[in-house]
């Protein structure tokens, strides 16, 4: 990749995390985290990455031959689905930690976790850090946190 096409994509990803996140505050400053009417909005706004970047390929007049539509390794496929959710279950950790933030659905408690609501595949209740772990992956691929 050249030097200008790095510049062109970090422009996209910043553009595009800078729009999304707010879009997510002012939907949260409106509706509140809990109220069933942003479920709606927060779905639309899992479309925004594709409309960007179909968005920048028509500014960019690149169009659609430079995109390699091909998996050249599968694991990149399992990192791009587990990665996020690990991602959004460490910084809830962290943001419980710190005290600034908390989910409706779990508790980190001092012997683990503890399970409130949500649809867990392998059960609620009090778990330890690493069964909660893999309770959450499925949880988190499947649910959403709805």
């Amino acid at each position: 990749m050249i030097e200008v096409g790095k510049k062109r994509m970090w422009w996209y990803v910043g553009v595009l995390l800078c729009v999304s996140w707010a879009c997510e505050i002012v939907l949260l400053r409106i509706y509140g985290l809990e109220d069933p009417r942003v479920k709606p909005f927060v779905g639309g706004l899992m479309f925004l990455p594709g409309l960007m970047a179909l968005g920048y390929l028509l500014i960019t007049k690149e169009g659609f031959r430079t995109i390699d539509w091909g998996i050249k390794k599968p694991i990149y496929l399992l990192f791009a689905i587990v990665g996020p959710a690990l991602l959004a279950l460490l910084c809830m950790f962290v943001l419980g930690a710190l005290g600034i933030g908390s989910s409706t659905h779990f508790t980190f408690t001092q012997t683990g976790v503890s399970i409130k609501r949500g649809m867990f595949v392998l059960g609620k209740g009090e778990q330890s850090l690493w069964f909660f772990v893999l309770n959450y992956l499925p949880d988190s691929l499947f649910d959403s946190g709805y």
